[in-house]
């Protein structure tokens, strides 16, 4: 017991700090969504819509292979704490990508932020970085839900299936990740 409470000791008021505003803010976070979001369908509804319809108006406007559509279905219910939203993108009345909640990059977006907001800088900074983070991370999920689509269309489904998996999750956290390290540049971590 003596040798962890001698580690917590060793461990710099700065990283204690840190550790205990990201412990605040993923409480917060979770109770946010789960008590108030979830049951309004917000902004899960609106991400995955606006995401879906982007997609087809991109496809559309740069491919000259038929008639794009969005279908969007009605939230189902799957739990208490669980709604899912669903866009269906079609060609031609065939199913080009499905597009849900998990899609949508909400929680990379919640991520990069609440990281942004454990460290103690000047507002404007972190304001300025959540802001373009925030475009950044959707504009790059939307050339995602392109690219899979485009994938899809040339008739490649295991090489959209490998992209969706592990391909694009690996882009977006290694995104995010150089987004923290330019945004934690000039920190002084023995002053926070």
């Amino acid at each position: 017991m003596r040798l962890i409470r001698n580690k917590i000791k060793s461990i710099p008021d700065g990283i204690k700090k840190f550790g205990v505003k990201a412990f605040i803010l993923f409480i917060a976070w979770k109770l946010l969504y789960q008590s108030i979001l979830i049951p309004i369908q917000q902004p899960d509804k609106w991400l995955t819509e606006t995401t879906s319809l982007l997609t087809s108006i991109f496809l559309s406007n740069s491919r000259n292979d038929g008639v794009y559509s969005v279908i969007h279905y009605p939230s189902e219910q799957l739990s208490q704490y669980s709604i899912i939203s669903k866009s269906i993108i079609l060609r031609n009345n065939k199913k080009v990508i499905g597009i849900s909640n998990a899609c949508d990059a909400l929680e990379l977006i919640i991520l990069y932020t609440a990281f942004l907001f454990c460290f103690p800088l000047k507002i404007k900074r972190v304001l300025c970085f959540s802001l373009i983070g925030i475009f950044v991370i959707f504009v790059c999920n939307l050339l995602r839900c392109i690219f899979i689509s485009s994938i899809n269309l040339s008739g490649h489904l295991q090489l959209a299936d490998m992209a969706h998996h592990y391909l694009f999750k690996l882009i977006m956290y290694l995104l995010i990740f150089f987004g923290w390290v330019w945004y934690c540049k000039d920190i002084n971590i023995e002053k926070i």
